[in-house]
């Protein structure tokens, strides 16, 4: 059984991870409104990704006997008329995403419980290829900088991202 401070962490958690996918369709859309349809794919298998995060925590506070509270979502604010200004967001998002992460598996240590933080270490890792991942989609994006070619290039290769 959860404790209600674990139990309200991950909630907020799940919230975050709901979050962090409508942010993501709202980069996909941009994307594809601007004509970058690759990268308006790849923001799309995010928000995807993201979904399914959510589900993880959802499955595991129900297998826990927890109560799963949904909060409410914000329109994505953010307008983007080239990749690299929706990746820079991106990678930004998910640093916070991590923060969070690692906040839960301290609440878990102090708690001393060693079922959440085992399900946290998944997250753990995750967080770190999703991390590198925008970071090298930055780094390929600031190499093509203006380059229309260039842009089209990565546009392409992220476009053929396959589905996890």
């Amino acid at each position: 059984m959860l404790s209600t401070r674990m139990e309200s962490a991950l909630n907020d958690q799940i919230n975050l991870e709901f979050q962090s996918a409508y942010a993501y369709l709202g980069m996909s859309l941009e994307m594809a409104h601007a004509g970058f349809s690759g990268a308006a794919s790849w923001l799309q298998g995010q928000y995807e990704e993201e979904l399914s995060h959510a589900f993880r925590i959802i499955k595991y506070v129900q297998d826990r006997m927890g109560t799963v509270t949904l909060g409410a979502l914000t329109a994505p604010a953010a307008r983007y008329e080239q990749p690299l200004d929706a990746f820079r967001d991106a990678l930004e998002h998910e640093r916070r995403v991590t923060a969070a992460i690692d906040g839960l598996v301290t609440i878990a240590r102090e708690e001393n419980d060693s079922a959440t933080e085992n399900l946290l270490a998944w997250f753990v890792d995750e967080q770190v290829e999703e991390e590198s991942t925008a970071a090298t989609v930055i780094a390929r994006l600031e190499m093509a900088g203006t380059n229309s070619a260039a842009l089209l290039l990565v546009d392409s290769e992220l476009g053929s991202r396959s589905s996890d």
